[in-house]
Order: C-alpha cells, then sequence, then structure tokens
C-alpha cells in the first residue's frame, strides 16, 4: 500500500507541475514511440533516440 500511495503522490505532483505551467501530457497512439513533442525535446539538447525510429 505504501508503495502505491508514493507512487500516485509523484504523479499528482507531476500533474500540479504542468498544470502550474499551463501544460498537459501530449497525446499519442498506442504502439507509437510517443508524441512528436518528444523528439523536439530531446534535440533541442543536441541528442537524438538510439535505436529504431
Amino acid at each position: 500500500k505504501d508503495e502505491i500511495e508514493h507512487a500516485w503522490l509523484w504523479c499528482d505532483r507531476l500533474i500540479a507541475g504542468w498544470r502550474l505551467q499551463g501544460e498537459a501530457p501530449k497525446p499519442y497512439a498506442a504502439g507509437s514511440w510517443g508524441p512528436l513533442a518528444s523528439i523536439a525535446l530531446i534535440t533541442r539538447d543536441g541528442r537524438s533516440w538510439y535505436g529504431d525510429f
């Protein structure tokens, strides 16, 4: 039970941070590599994903 409560506490803090910044989780299709915003997030620092993309 403690692990579940702590996991939700972590999630709640993450969601609260998004709300403070006017952000929300980015939707993406199941089975995909994630939202296109994730690519922009990593490439802005000159990085790239490793593996099949």
